[in-house]
């Protein structure tokens, strides 16, 4: 663990050192030879390499260990029928680096916290003591983080906005939270305040959001608590909700909420968790998908390390206005049908999917990057754990700061589907914390069988393509785009490319930075110019 955090503090400084010392063993070599035996000189070779492999090895260890796999448990899962019922003991605690359990509230008389199922959150009065068994968790992986929630879609915005309003109920709130999770054991606090601003909220919310994470920060120093929140990444809500370099300054990290991006509230099909958008979207609709979402978060100021992926092991389902149009884009009467774990409509668990869609087809969209099948009149939208993969590859690549999961209680805990048990949560493991390349192909529309595997074409390093895309620089010059990921323009450091392959060659988007900000390359994010010694001109 000092290793590691010497290594993330120091990374640029370890490899000149590294080089320093790898250089040094080969002049201490050279000068030894001249008189030495041949065997001498293999012996001195093989400790070289050691060293050198020794050093990499150390660093890409560090690297892998850094990414977060962050859990969310929907504890009202306890009360869920049959093998849809979850509870604490149910988490594999070595599968995630931080788990968040979901949720606390707010009392809005008072402006202090307030728990939700005191029957099963606490001890008293013959409770079920869930949050001292959630941090518990730690007595069998003591490096596991276990954080509490605050929040959530059914909670509102109101009361927060009233909370945060003044620095008298602020502070009221924050001495309520730590005292909450000192005497659970809580390491962190994350807000899920769904939206500032927005759903009744007031448009101060967005100032005042930003100084309750400042005092909370403030405070939380003091105990070496953690702290995040859990984001919306649709356009309205971004502008309207976070002041994102205030928040990427105060916050430990940022769950982006990269999921529910369409549902049974549209009139028509879509995937939830689109990586891209389809050439047929216009207008907002092409923002709503994990590639511009995690761009914007960037270009507003947040450094790609802080921001945490957002997946999802559910889907969003839909009922057909008719079962001879089952696309994307095709007409809907309303949700599909309830689950019978989680019935709720609208929306169905990945354990209920991957055990009751056998023979339904099954499509893959390449610019979406995820499944969607369909039978009869009904219609879902997921991600099996080929786009599981290929997400968090395209993630990786941007340098983010790992995956999270929403939520792990509808992964296949059981290992029901013959995928082992926690399938999903595995194979983000398997991407982010060391796990070997995945090598997928595209394919074509078919049935569900058990027998066939549906495969996905991945995010791609290789510099030999069918095709490129051009990127049009601000002096009107032309570059090609043929690497994943963000470059900057070289002519004007206040505008960014990114440039990404699809299943037709590469193509690219162009964004500018926020007044004032300019493009840090090495960082991969909007920044300050001073902290941006090497850029260029800087048009103001």
């Amino acid at each position: 663990n000092i290793l590691c955090a010497f290594t993330k503090r120091t990374t640029l400084f370890s490899y000149k050192l590294f080089r320093l010392v790898i250089s040094f063993f080969f002049i201490k070599r050279s000068i030894f030879i001249a008189d030495s035996r041949s065997r001498y000189k293999t012996k001195m070779s093989v400790k070289v390499f050691a060293v050198m492999w020794l050093g990499l090895l150390a660093v890409s260890t560090c690297i892998a260990e850094d990414s977060k796999v962050v859990c969310y448990y929907g504890s009202w899962a306890v009360y869920r029928p049959g093998s849809g019922k979850f509870d604490v003991e149910d988490i594999d605690p070595s599968i995630c680096t931080h788990v968040i359990y979901a949720f606390a509230g707010i009392n809005p008389d008072t402006s202090e916290i307030k728990v939700l199922d005191p029957w099963n959150d606490l001890p008293d009065n013959y409770g079920k003591n869930a949050y001292g068994r959630f941090t518990g968790l730690k007595s069998q992986n003591p490096k596991l983080r276990t954080m509490l929630a605050i929040g959530g879609w059914n909670e509102g915005s109101v009361k927060y906005s009233k909370m945060a309003s003044s620095s008298t109920t602020r502070s009221i709130f924050i001495k309520s939270v730590v005292k909450l999770m000192q005497e659970h054991g809580f390491d962190g606090f994350d807000l899920d305040w769904e939206y500032p601003a927005n759903r009744g909220g007031s448009p101060q919310d967005k100032k005042n959001f930003a100084l309750l994470v400042r005092e909370l920060r403030k405070e939380f120093n003091l105990h070496g608590f953690l702290l995040s929140a859990a984001v919306g990444v649709g356009s309205d809500k971004i502008d309207t909700a976070y002041d994102v370099p205030a928040l990427a300054q105060n916050l430990d990290f940022i769950n982006l909420m990269t999921y529910d991006l369409h549902g049974s509230w549209d009139r028509e099909t879509g995937h939830h968790t689109a990586l891209r958008p389809r050439p047929e979207e216009v207008g907002n609709q092409r923002k709503l998908n994990l590639e511009w979402a995690v761009a914007r978060w960037m270009q507003l100021g947040a450094p790609a390390e802080k921001l945490v992926l957002g997946l999802a092991s559910y889907g969003r389902t839909f009922t057909l206005l008719s079962s001879s149009k089952a696309g994307l884009g095709a007409p809907t009467t309303g949700p599909g049908s309830r689950g019978p774990l989680t019935r709720e409509a609208g929306f169905l668990g990945y354990n209920e999917i991957c055990s009751s869609t056998e023979g339904w087809k099954k499509t893959v969209n390449p610019q979406i990057g995820a499944p969607y099948v369909s039978k009869g009149n009904q219609w879902v939208g997921y991600d099996d754990l080929e786009s599981i993969k290929m997400k968090s590859q395209w993630g990786k690549s941007l340098g983010l700061g790992g995956a999270m999961l929403w939520s792990i209680e509808t992964d296949d805990f059981h290992g029901l589907c013959g995928q082992g048990k926690f399938p999903i949560l595995n194979t983000i493991n398997s991407i982010w914390r060391g796990g070997k390349p995945v090598v997928v192909r595209p394919t074509t529309d078919r049935p569900i069988s058990s027998s066939t595997t549906t495969t996905y074409p991945a995010p791609s390093t290789s510099t030999t393509t069918p095709s490129t895309t051009t990127i049009t620089i601000t002096d009107g010059t032309i570059q090609d785009c043929r690497v994943n990921g963000f470059i900057r323009d070289p002519r004007d450091c206040t505008k960014f490319y990114h440039c990404y392959q699809t299943s037709e060659g590469w193509s690219s988007a162009a964004f500018n930075c926020p007044e004032r900000l300019v493009f840090n390359a090495k960082g991969l994010y909007c920044d300050w110019p001073k902290n941006v010694p090497d850029c260029g001109i800087i048009p103001y």
